[in-house]
Parts: C-alpha cells; sequence; structure tokens
C-alpha cells in the first residue's frame, strides 16, 4: 500500500517532539490503540518523552522499568511477513504505528494483570494455554518464533508472551484485522501453511472464545 506519509523520518532527527506529537496525532485513527494509550499516559505508565526513536534501526522494544524504543526504519522483506499480518495492506506509516501498538501491549499486558480483576485472570490462564501450545513447537502468532527480536535467549515463556502481546495488538487494530486473522487459523485452505509456520490450527469454538476475550478487553477500554 502507497499513501502519503505524514511521519517523516527527517523530523525524528531533527525534531523529535514533533515526530512524537504526529505519532500520536496519526494513533487517534486507531481508536482502540489511542484509547489505550490514553490510559497508560493518564496512569504515568507511559508518556511522550519516554518515546525513544531510532531513525537508525527497525526492530523496536519495550522496557519495563522506562520507556519504549521504537525503530523507525522499515522491517525488511524477508522478516516483514513474520510481524505483519497481510503486510501488503500496510502504509509505510501503519507499520510504525504498528509497531508501537505491539510495544504498548507490553506495558498494558502488565497494567491489566496488575488490576486482579476477572480479566487479569483470564489473560493469565490465557497465557497458560499459550505456554502449552508454544511448548509443543507452535504459537498463536509468528510473534512466538522470533528470537531475533528478543535481546536475551527467550524461554518459551518469553515467546508465549510474546503471543499474548501480539493477541492484544490485534485485539485493538482493528475488527477486520483481528477477524482475518482468526478466520485464518481456523481455514482449512490454510493448514499446510500454518504446520510450515509452526502456527496453531484453530476450531470455530477456539476461536469464539478468543473472539470473547478481546470483547472484555475492549471493554476495558471504555
Amino acid at each position: 500500500m502507497t499513501t502519503e506519509r505524514v511521519l517523516n523520518i527527517e523530523d525524528a532527527i531533527n525534531d523529535p517532539k514533533k515526530y512524537r506529537s504526529e505519532l500520536v496525532l496519526l494513533m487517534s485513527n486507531k481508536p482502540n490503540v489511542f484509547r489505550m494509550w490514553s490510559i497508560l499516559e493518564e496512569r504515568g505508565v507511559i508518556a511522550q518523552d519516554n518515546l525513544e526513536l531510532d531513525p537508525n534501526d527497525w526492530k523496536s522494544h519495550s522496557d519495563s522499568a522506562s520507556g519504549i524504543k521504537l525503530g523507525l526504519q522499515p522491517t525488511p522483506e524477508n522478516k516483514k511477513s513474520r510481524r505483519l499480518f497481510k503486510p501488503e495492506s500496510f502504509s509505510a506509516d501503519d507499520e510504525v504505528l504498528y509497531k508501537l501498538n505491539h510495544e504498548i501491549c507490553h506495558k498494558f499486558l502488565s497494567f491489566l494483570v496488575s488490576e486482579k480483576s476477572e480479566l487479569s485472570g483470564i489473560l493469565i490462564n490465557l497465557f497458560e494455554t499459550f505456554k502449552v501450545i508454544r511448548d509443543s513447537g507452535f504459537g498463536l502468532t509468528d510473534r512466538s518464533h522470533l528470537d531475533d527480536q528478543l535481546e536475551i535467549i527467550p524461554t518459551n515463556d518469553d515467546l508465549a508472551k510474546e503471543d499474548l502481546v501480539e493477541f492484544i495488538a490485534m485485539s485493538l487494530w482493528s475488527d477486520e484485522y483481528f477477524n482475518d486473522y482468526m478466520n485464518y487459523l481456523a481455514s482449512g485452505d490454510k493448514k499446510e501453511e500454518r504446520k510450515n509456520r509452526k502456527l496453531v490450527s484453530l476450531g470455530e469454538k477456539t476461536t469464539n472464545v478468543l473472539s470473547g476475550i478481546r470483547d472484555k478487553i475492549l471493554l476495558r477500554l471504555g
């Protein structure tokens, strides 16, 4: 997808404050992501000033003790399809915003679990389920296989958490994106492709359960 860019990498170098402001403004086009950002900002979990822009790298990282490092370079083509579902549907700005969405979701997950609510219990149980799937060599998303994304040698727990964070990120991005991915995991026509990518196959009952969990996450956004 080719569209006129809003985000200018030169601004990230010469005027990072302007770039951050434009990024948050662009985020408002994704209401669920913007609401998540707003909730965490109101609680002091994240702030624009703690968003580190890296114009020289494509990788991004969220540190629980500090902020978020956002890589602004395009994801290499041979890695993009492992990080984005239907990457051809993403503009260059969308790709940057989705990277940020995923990293914010790391912090959102920690925030939700800390609330000790019904939803936090559901997410903890879902994490345990993803661990079992990961222990079998498969994952819900390609994020459960991204060893090069982590600075340390990841455990299956680390990779199951990546799956859970990406599940939340997909949930917030859009109805269409989430539903298309659930359909992909359930499609009989894609069974061999999923096997080659070590992605789990889901039945209708499981996709309905996951959709219900997504509804609870969206409800928490208010």
